[in-house]
């Protein structure tokens, strides 16, 4: 199975319409891809296989966004809540999320671990998007299945929120704790209202 069969069986499963990204204006596509290039930030660096998925999901949006990857990684590279606000304005059509959802998981799973950094950014993005998290397990389920499936090892491990010690021998630091506080604040409200 391709990430465009697996794409619209997860839209099929959700009862979602077919999706194209190239269909979409540039400013759409992107936003698409600034936030994907900025989970892929979320370690400090975008590795090669990050890079790769990356490229074929430019290559994917058309020419012209292709050409612009290398500057919109670099636009990506630091934090900001606004650019995230304004990216998640462009995004409104429901397949378009779920696509870039399954987008992000194939990104934090390229090494076959989702980090703690990336588990949080995908559920903070979730939340803003609307994405309840009935709808986000479906999706990690069947881009977990689907990576199986196409490599025939283990699904790849998620750390969740507070599991960064399982992995890296430590606790969180303040910094990830105030952060990891203060998107599980974001999520839950964005929960309640959607």
């Amino acid at each position: 199975m391709d990430k465009n069969r697996l794409i619209h069986k997860i839209l099929h499963e959700t009862g979602a319409e077919v999706f194209s990204l190239n269909k979409f204006p540039d400013n759409v596509k992107t936003a698409y891809i600034s936030m994907i290039a900025s989970l892929a930030w979320a370690d400090g660096s975008i590795d090669d296989r990050e890079k790769q998925i990356l490229e074929s999901i430019a290559k994917s949006a058309g020419e012209d966004i292709a050409n612009r990857l290398e500057d919109i990684i670099n636009e990506t590279h630091d934090f900001s809540l606004d650019k995230y606000d304004n990216w998640v304005k462009e995004i409104n059509d429901q397949p378009l999320k779920i696509a870039l959802m399954v987008d992000m998981f194939l990104t934090a799973f390229s090494d076959t671990i989702c980090m703690q950094s990336e588990s949080i950014y995908m559920k903070y993005i979730a939340g803003k998007l609307g994405i309840d998290l009935d709808l986000y397990d479906v999706i990690r389920r069947n881009v977990e299945d689907y990576l199986k499936e196409k490599s025939g090892e283990a699904k790849p491990v998620t750390y969740e929120i507070g599991e960064a010690h399982k992995r890296e021998n430590r606790e969180e630091t303040a910094k990830e704790s105030a952060f990891r506080r203060f998107v599980n604040s974001i999520i839950k409200s964005l929960l309640t209202v959607v």
